[in-house]
């Protein structure tokens, strides 16, 4: 399991921050991908990018006459460089689309209420077992301690059911604000402790369950027998077509990059070194499935089209040598 440690502590700090791609790439490591669905452009271009050299100063971003964007090092360190649109357009997480995520991540059923952005709060979705009630998941992210306070304060009074806030870390908790939640019957959650990433998607940490506990025994709730409707299972019928479906949304996929590809030979680019990752989010996306169901159709034994389509879509010069992409070159 990776750590997107890194993220929460900047979203902790700014949480309405926006940074090119690249920049989000450096923070997440190993793990963009898993974030890469949930990050939004904002409809602005960055002002001063990261220069490709170590330690040295950033660059200017520039926009020529004829349309074109440049990096300029004012003090002359590193070379003037035209930048890609992926350079220089500003990017921020959309609380949109972190909702499905998280909610996903933790198996919440997630909530529809509009969302008005961050800093600020917005309800993930609700928590519960059969035979209980269902308890208020809110996310809270503000700037400063005071902020933070006033918003967890206000979200916690709004309801007479405890709830679970999550806050990106636990850095602007105070003594007394825990204890104020805890009288409450409501818990603090840090999300770099009960979000993981496999990779390409959220996942629970092995601490959510530990979370989970505190708030079922603040609130008294009895999970050793709760009435629990009978599991339908799932007709094949609808398995194979949840198979077929993600089958369809990778070949079309696999077209639209071997349509990039070509036209990158074309303009004698070479082949790329690689491709943006295709995240499970964006093909259950183009499935028109739920983000759960992609990860039942990569573990069934009759989807092996589908994982050999998942590995294909993720590698450029295996695709261009598959089947996808023999097709003669035109001028």
């Amino acid at each position: 399991m990776g750590s997107l440690a890194h993220l929460w502590q900047r979203l902790e700090i700014a949480p309405a921050d926006a940074a090119p791609q690249p920049e989000w790439r450096a923070v997440c490591g190993d793990d963009f991908a898993c974030i890469e669905g949930l990050l939004e452009a904002n409809g602005r271009r960055a002002s001063v990018v990261t220069s490709p050299r170590q330690n040295a100063p950033d660059m200017r971003v520039v926009v020529h006459k004829n349309g074109t964007v440049a990096a300029v090092c004012d003090e002359g360190v590193t070379p003037r460089r035209e930048l890609s649109p992926e350079e220089y357009t500003l990017l921020h997480l959309s609380p949109t689309r972190m909702r499905p995520a998280i909610a996903n991540a933790l198996s919440l059923a997630t909530s529809t209420t509009p969302i008005k952005g961050l800093p600020g709060e917005f309800r993930v979705g609700t928590w519960g077992v059969a035979g209980s009630d269902r308890f208020p998941v809110i996310f809270v992210a503000q700037p400063d301690v005071t902020a933070l306070a006033t918003t967890i304060r206000s979200v916690v009074s709004s309801s007479d059911l405890g709830m679970i806030v999550m806050t990106p870390t636990a850095q602007g908790w105070s003594d007394d604000l825990r204890e104020w939640v805890e009288a409450r019957k409501s818990v603090l959650v840090p999300a770099e402790d009960a979000l993981d990433s496999d990779g390409s998607d959220m996942t629970a940490s092995e601490l959510w369950q530990g979370f989970i506990d505190r708030f079922v025994r603040r609130n008294g709730l009895d999970l050793a027998a709760p009435r629990r409707t009978k599991v339908k299972r799932k007709k094949r019928s609808d398995r194979l077509g949840a198979i077929k479906a993600v089958e369809k949304a990778l070949t079309q996929m696999a077209r639209d990059r071997v349509a990039l590809i070509r036209s990158r030979l074309r303009d004698e680019q070479g082949m790329p070194a690689s491709l943006p990752r295709v995240t499970k989010s964006a093909i259950a996306a183009a499935a028109k499935v739920q983000p759960h169901v992609i990860t039942r159709v990569f573990n069934d034994a009759d989807a092996d089209s589908a994982r050999s389509l998942f590995t294909l879509v993720n590698d450029p010069q295996a695709l261009w040598d598959s089947g996808f992409g023999r097709v003669r070159l035109g001028r």
